[in-house]
């Protein structure tokens, strides 16, 4: 209703006041036209990209946190046997799950996947004061 309004306003004015609204609504219409593009592109590049990406399954953190899912408690050989780990690999699987702070010692020489801990389980504070004796 407010368009056809419009339309017969802008139809029944004088070509200057015609000229005068074209030439302000121009700038806001070239705005408006570019954000629609830009909108476009990014829908094209969102629609053409992936936005999750899988894992490497190389990477051994990952072969051996699926292993301890399936399998809690088993012993660093064990693990090792499973992944058909060559010695070097076994010597980096000594490394990980004695530093990565997903895997945690359950038992005498069995390892499972620990919780993930919050900054303030892993990280020193800044505030504590020891107390004086």
């Amino acid at each position: 209703m407010l368009a056809s309004g419009i339309g017969a306003y802008l139809l029944l004015a004088s070509p200057t006041r015609r000229q005068g609204v074209a030439d302000g609504i121009g700038p806001v219409v070239g705005r408006l036209n570019a954000n629609i593009k830009l909108g476009n592109l990014a829908h094209r590049a969102l629609m053409d990209g992936r936005l999750v990406f899988t894992p490497d399954p190389s990477r051994l953190e990952l072969r051996v946190a699926s292993y301890l899912v399936r399998h809690p408690d088993a012993s660093m050989r064990a693990i090792g046997d499973a992944l058909h780990l060559s010695t070097t690999a076994r010597r980096q699987l000594a490394r990980v799950l004695r530093s990565h702070p997903s895997f945690e010692l359950v038992s005498r020489y069995g390892w499972s996947i620990g919780r993930i801990r919050t900054a303030l389980a892993t990280e020193p504070s800044t505030s504590w004061q020891p107390q004086s004796a």
